[in-house]
């Protein structure tokens, strides 16, 4: 029988945001062609994911979706700073941006 001491902790831990490893993609598209890019994310909490891409251009971006795979087509030349989103069920969320140059068909 033993009289050490213990401790009884209780409450919850707090919610940590999610990550975003890697985005795979092209980084060089032509106008009018269609390319897909994929988001490798977690959440510490082990937690579902929701995704969003902002495109960079007149304000477009998705809706946020459970899929972590995108498809978008420009239909203009220049150089796009594209921003993913990624958000947890606690609605915390972590950003990540690439640079994608589309060239004239």
């Amino acid at each position: 029988n033993s009289n050490a001491p213990f401790t009884i902790t209780t409450g919850t831990q707090p919610n940590l945001p999610p990550t975003i490893s890697s985005i795979n993609g092209t980084r060089s598209a032509v106008v009018n062609q269609a390319d897909s890019w994929a988001v490798s994310a977690s959440d510490p909490e082990g937690a579902g994911l929701q995704f969003r891409a902002a495109w960079g251009h007149d304000g477009v971006q998705s809706d946020f979706q459970s899929s972590p795979v995108f498809t978008h087509t420009y239909t203009a030349a220049g150089s796009y700073t594209v921003w993913f989103t990624v958000r947890d069920s606690a609605g915390l969320t972590a950003q990540m941006n690439i640079i994608v140059t589309v060239a004239a068909s």
